[in-house]
């Protein structure tokens, strides 16, 4: 034991596992679509919640208006990784 009264416990060593691995985008551009993504996160958020509290006459219209959402998180999507199928 050392002084403070812990063991000391071995740690594997992690340093060869993150060889080569960036983690921070090429490109400024993933910072303008992610927080594109994001804004379109917190609106599909709203638009559910505001859908679940609805009369039911309202549900059409919301949920052409989350289907459009949807479509335009994913037109972000394709614009981030295209191999994410579209």
């Amino acid at each position: 034991m050392r002084s403070g009264g812990a063991a000391h416990t071995a740690v594997p060593s992690t340093q060869g596992i993150f060889r080569g691995l960036r983690m921070q985008p090429w490109n400024e551009k993933f910072f303008t679509l992610f927080s594109k993504a994001g804004s379109n996160g917190v609106e599909s958020a709203a638009i559910l919640i505001e859908f679940v509290a609805a009369p039911h006459e309202r549900w059409a219209k919301l949920a052409k208006h989350m289907l459009d959402t949807e479509h335009a998180g994913d037109d972000t999507t394709q614009v981030v990784d295209p191999e994410q199928g579209g």
